[in-house]
């Protein structure tokens, strides 16, 4: 399995805001939650399958807020550049456009972790 590290991750973010509009950097409080997550998805007892490496990572970015904007927006496009390493004739073409009401409703405690991964597992299996 591949993974993105935290410097990627802050990279994948500040591009996302320059194309997209939004502040570039990250919560210098926050962004160990991130770095955490990311270490935590590749250990196998906590996480053993992808789709919970997948859900944890996009479930921390949303909640945890490690950047200064563009979490949500982050979330969706770290999860591409996961499955993309890993399993890249999964991803739906209109990957993103299915999640941005996801990510909005994971952020106002509307989805729970296990209703994302159950979206997330549905989504990649109509590929």
């Amino acid at each position: 399995m591949k993974y993105l590290s935290l410097d990627e991750a802050i990279i994948l973010h500040d591009d996302i805001m320059e194309i997209m509009g939004g502040l570039k950097g990250f919560n210098k409080s926050q962004i160990g939650l991130l770095d955490s997550a990311l270490s935590q998805i590749q250990n196998d007892e906590l996480y053993p399958h992808f789709l919970d490496k997948l859900t944890h990572l996009m479930f921390a970015c949303v909640k945890f807020h490690p950047f200064a904007d563009g979490n949500k927006r982050t979330a969706i496009y770290l999860a591409n550049a996961f499955i993309e390493l890993n399993c890249p004739n999964h991803l739906p073409d209109d990957f993103y456009q299915r999640l941005e009401d996801i990510v909005v409703f994971v952020a106002e405690g509307k989805i729970s972790k296990e209703d994302l991964q159950k979206i997330l597992k549905k989504l990649l299996e109509t590929q």
